[in-house]
């Protein structure tokens, strides 16, 4: 007779979920909860960057802070389209810190927060609104 049989079950259960056909994209994609106002920001900021052609459509993004300054991916936007984005970013809540960054990731992902010297998060991300949109 088995001792922890529901153990044994749920094993069980998730080996096969894991090996089954009717769902690989449940595998095989990064699954993440984002709230709308979270959405909505990485939406408008991949429009308007893939718009000023500072980016690709499908390019990872990182904007950091430094004084007054943002970089995009390493690059400082001109004067007209620096205050586009300051504005953008303040009309969403998000202000300047010394280590305040944006990740956008090529997989839909938002990570915004304060990043040591050598890329780490520093504590946990900053969250925009209740998140409850799921996105692939």
């Amino acid at each position: 007779m088995m001792k922890y049989p529901t153990v044994f079950s749920i094993l069980c259960t998730l080996f096969f979920l894991n090996f089954s056909n009717a769902c690989p994209e449940c595998v095989a994609n990064d699954t993440f909860l984002l709230s709308t106002e979270e959405i909505v920001l990485r939406d408008e900021l991949l429009r308007e960057l893939v718009a000023d052609q500072l980016v690709g459509q499908h390019e990872g993004v990182k904007i950091e802070f430094e004084f007054h300054d943002l970089f995009i991916n390493e690059v400082i936007p001109t004067g007209e389209l620096m205050e586009k984005y300051q504005s953008l970013l303040n009309m969403h809540g998000i202000k300047a810190g010394p280590q305040r960054q944006i990740h956008l990731f090529p997989n839909g992902k938002i990570e915004i927060g304060d990043y040591d010297d050598w890329g780490q998060l520093l504590g946990d991300p900053i969250r925009l609104g209740k998140a409850v949109a799921s996105a692939e």
